[in-house]
């Protein structure tokens, strides 16, 4: 299979958009014709505690799906980012949101952490401080893979996932 092809500026898009809201989950969209990415879109997270999900504001999910009707393009990726305690595989809520069938998934997180740092970071209270402990987003290394989410059942909350392999050109 064909690598997706990723501009470079819309890797850098999607990587500035995490470390911005690092360690948080961020979302967007990218729009193209089929199979041709043009313009990462960032959505505001709705999420009540987005260091743990996303879900894409109900506003800017009405407004990128104007402007794909408008311009006659399509939902051609759909990214968010996980904390990095997080594995960059859909989880099982990822899988349940994935309603865009065509689309390519990007899962990106920026650094890598130990899995027993969720824990600390669960206390809402003491989350500032352990933040200030991953680092500096700026300087910690981004990650990301690509999947293809298939469901039999689009509002299911099962599917299949196929990794793709991603190529920044």
């Amino acid at each position: 299979m064909e690598p997706v092809r990723v501009p470079k500026n819309i890797y850098e898009a999607m990587v500035a958009h995490a470390r911005e809201g690092f360690p948080n989950e961020v979302c967007g969209v990218i729009l193209g014709p089929p199979w041709e990415m043009r313009e990462a879109h960032r959505a505001a997270n709705a999420a009540a505690d987005p260091l743990y999900t996303y879900d894409m504001s109900p506003q800017d999910l009405f407004r990128l799906n104007r402007l794909a009707e408008d311009t006659g393009w399509e939902f051609v990726a759909i990214y968010h980012s996980h904390p990095p305690f997080a594995a960059i595989y859909p989880s099982a809520t990822d899988i349940a949101k994935a309603f865009y069938p065509d689309a390519v998934y990007f899962i990106l997180a920026i650094g890598q952490t130990p899995l027993g740092d969720r824990e600390g970071l669960r206390d809402r209270q003491r989350r500032a401080d352990w933040q200030s402990q991953l680092g500096d987003p700026r300087a910690l290394a981004p990650r990301i893979r690509a999947y293809r989410i298939l469901k039999d059942d689009l509002f299911g909350h099962e599917g299949r996932v196929e990794e793709l392999q991603i190529e920044i050109v």
